[in-house]
């Protein structure tokens, strides 16, 4: 495998990885009806995966449309179900309650999510087939964004913009 191939694909690794276990903790919570701990993943979650799906939506999402005609609709729309579940929970102050119809709600959005995490395997071959030159371009762009470092819910409050906001 090319070095290139190598340093993307490790670093969607790194992410997915984090993303997975980060949603994966988050549903146990929302299971476990222990709203606080959830609050906290979510919070979590918003901190670190803020350049990724940055990356995704920027960069990557449109180069796997352009490369391979791939629908990315689907993928921006699970990533927008499952930001609306970090919005939801993170705006919740300490000790406080939601109800068990809005709980079951949020897990069935964090699923979502995990599915769509769970379900890259098919991203990650359409990402071997790609040049080398696209794969070190998309791992640059990537590491710009780690650079950026924005939350998930201030790179979605920028519309239609490749910048994140300064921090």
């Amino acid at each position: 495998m090319a070095k290139g191939k190598n340093r993307l694909i490790q670093a969607f690794n790194e992410d997915h990885a984090l993303l997975g276990s980060g949603f994966f903790e988050l549903s146990m919570a929302l299971r476990n009806d222990d709203i606080d701990s959830a609050r906290i993943v979510a919070q979590r979650l918003n901190a670190d995966a803020g350049a990724h799906i940055a990356f995704e939506e920027e960069c990557f999402y449109p180069a796997l449309a352009k490369a391979c005609g791939y629908n990315i609709a689907p993928l921006n729309e699970e990533h927008r179900v499952g930001r609306n579940v970090v919005q939801k929970l993170c705006a919740l102050e300490q000790g406080q309650t939601i109800s068990a119809d809005e709980r079951l709600h949020l897990l069935t959005e964090s699923g979502i999510m995990e599915s769509h995490i769970a379900e890259c395997g098919a991203l990650f071959k359409a990402m071997e087939r790609m040049p080398e030159s696209q794969q070190d371009d998309l791992y640059n762009a990537l590491m710009d964004w780690r650079r950026k470092c924005p939350t998930w819910l201030e790179f979605s409050a920028v519309p239609d913009t490749k910048e994140a906001p300064e921090r």
